[in-house]
């Protein structure tokens, strides 16, 4: 379950947050009772948006701002080949781009 709302100040300028919540999950099939069963987590994030009189567009995101211990799969599905990995810390992306006007 994910639930994300962005608020947009001005023209320019906006920002966002975000919830995700994911329950129990099993890390693979599950095939007996000894079957890894990963934790249920909530994580919270958000998100700066600055548009530039240019068209440049540039967005910051913040995950995990509550620095929760989680873990996620990764599924290389080339070589059926399934991930855990322990998700503990805060992350921040820069993303540029360009908007064009229709």
């Amino acid at each position: 379950f994910a639930l994300w709302n962005r608020y947009n100040l001005s023209k320019a300028f906006g920002l966002g947050i975000g919830y995700i919540y994911q329950s129990e999950q099993y890390a693979t099939i599950y095939t007996s009772a000894g079957t890894t069963q990963l934790p249920r987590f909530d994580r919270i994030d958000a998100a700066i948006y600055y548009t530039f009189e240019n068209g440049i567009a540039l967005q910051v995101n913040f995950e995990n701002l509550t620095n929760t211990k989680y873990y996620s799969l990764k599924d290389d599905s080339r070589f059926n080949i399934y991930q855990v990995e322990n998700s503990q810390y805060q992350q921040i992306k820069l993303i540029l781009q360009t908007i064009k006007d229709n």
